[in-house]
């Protein structure tokens, strides 16, 4: 096995890439470089810290949901797919953040079946992605609607992985996984009176709870049990993940990065098979294993 540099990988790296089976990142676009101009210290070196936890593995897996819900554009947008869409879920044709004003997306490869895998070049950027989305819209309009309904998260992770340099296999949640996942998920954005969101009671207990459930071995009936809609924030992502992934109570999760930016919480959550024997840890950003809050952070 070799990583991404091109050189052996020593024994402890090997048993720790066969252990891993998955990372958790946040779902927001300013885990992707250059889209806050005011990014905190403490957020650079976490997406240090992610950017390097994701060049432990060449491709990772992202699992989008076996059928995306209907468009709030109108109950219509699924209409015609039929039982067809049914037996072979389709993928987007284009993963894109432009509608949140971040000119930033990735072309899908149009290939027959429910993966497609995605490399550095397919991102695009600007009019490029502009033009894209365009084509998309006039010559698979059916194709364009899918994107529209793909959570951004989905997008974030792809997007990030690509940033880092490695590939990523996108494919529908109705296939098992054949490289690590790559899973998106936000927590709160209403836990903190100076948080984006006008604070929600309960949030921050939501918090708490989420993190602590999937740290050690993954409790699938406390996350079962935490409803994410009320606390303002999203957990789809996890679910769609887990589900795919086998008995999550074989899974143990590990904080491996965490700040909280903008009063929000960040972290990087290893997901671990626990009847591997222990593994090295992934390497830390800057020499720690955990990148802590700063005074500007919080």
């Amino acid at each position: 096995m070799r990583d991404t540099s091109g050189r052996p990988a020593s024994s402890s790296e090997v048993d720790a890439a066969d252990a891993l089976r998955g990372l958790l990142i946040p779902g927001t676009p300013l885990l992707l470089r250059g889209v806050d101009p005011g990014e905190p210290e403490a957020m650079t070196a976490f997406r240090s810290a992610v950017h390097t936890a994701l060049r432990r593995a060449p491709v990772w897996t992202v699992l989008l949901p076996p059928h995306e819900p209907p468009s709030s554009a109108g109950g219509s947008a699924s209409a015609g797919t039929g039982s067809a869409a049914a037996e072979e879920p389709l993928l987007p044709g284009v993963l894109s953040l432009g509608g949140l004003g971040v000119p930033r997306g990735v072309v899908v490869p149009c290939v027959p079946g429910a993966a497609a895998e995605l490399s550095p070049a397919d991102v695009r950027g600007g009019e490029e992605l502009a033009s894209a989305v365009a084509s998309l819209r006039r010559q698979a309009p059916d194709s364009a609607q899918r994107s529209a309904r793909v959570h951004i998260g989905f997008t974030v992770a792809a997007l990030c992985a690509l940033e880092a340099g490695v590939s990523v296999r996108l494919q529908r949640a109705s296939a098992p996984p054949s490289a690590p996942l790559l899973v998106p998920l936000d927590f709160s954005g209403a836990a903190d009176p100076d948080a984006p969101l006008a604070p929600r009671e309960g949030a921050a207990a939501f918090d708490a709870a989420l993190e602590e459930a999937l740290t050690g071995a993954v409790d699938r009936e406390a996350l079962s049990c935490l409803d994410a809609g009320p606390a303002a924030a999203w957990t789809d992502g996890v679910v769609a993940a887990l589900g795919a992934s086998g008995d999550p109570s074989r899974l143990r999760g590990t904080v491996r990065a965490a700040t909280d930016c903008h009063r929000v919480r960040y972290r990087l959550i290893g997901l671990e098979a626990s009847r591997a024997r222990p593994a090295s840890p992934l390497p830390p950003a800057s020499g720690e294993d955990r990148v802590a809050a700063t005074g500007a952070a919080r």
